[in-house]
């Protein structure tokens, strides 16, 4: 028997219900599918991970972009707007405040990281010298 991670469940879940209107009784039929699916193979509990995978996948599949803006300081929405723009119209951001950073913003978009921080500049002079 095939075993699923917890992403492989999700982007079931996601094909399952891509297509489905919502507030259908179709909907519900593939829900309760999938719960029958997760039940005969003893994953129930990780339907927390699962939905959370499943979350992250339908957010790609509509090329929705998730930030992590970390700042020295807490930002206004002027400045999140500001930062966002660059990466298109369909952009969810989470911001970090972490004074150790000392001024700037570090964007981290999947597995691509923008570091314009002070301290990172610091660093890279401190190496330089």
């Amino acid at each position: 028997m095939v075993r699923l991670t917890s992403t492989q469940w999700g982007k079931v879940l996601y094909e399952l219900t891509k297509d489905v209107k919502s507030n259908s009784k179709e909907l519900d039929r593939a829900i309760a599918l999938f719960g029958d699916m997760l039940q005969k193979n003893y994953v129930l509990k990780r339907i927390d991970a699962i939905i959370e995978a499943y979350e992250a996948y339908a957010k790609k599949q509509a090329g929705v972009k998730e930030l992590v803006i970390t700042a020295a300081r807490k930002l206004n929405v002027d400045e999140i707007k500001d930062i966002e723009k660059h990466f298109g119209d369909t952009v969810e951001s989470t911001v970090v405040v972490d004074p150790g950073i000392i001024g700037g913003v570090v964007v981290r978009n999947g597995n691509v990281i923008l570091n314009g921080s002070i301290a990172n500049q610091l660093e890279q002079l401190k190496h330089s010298l």
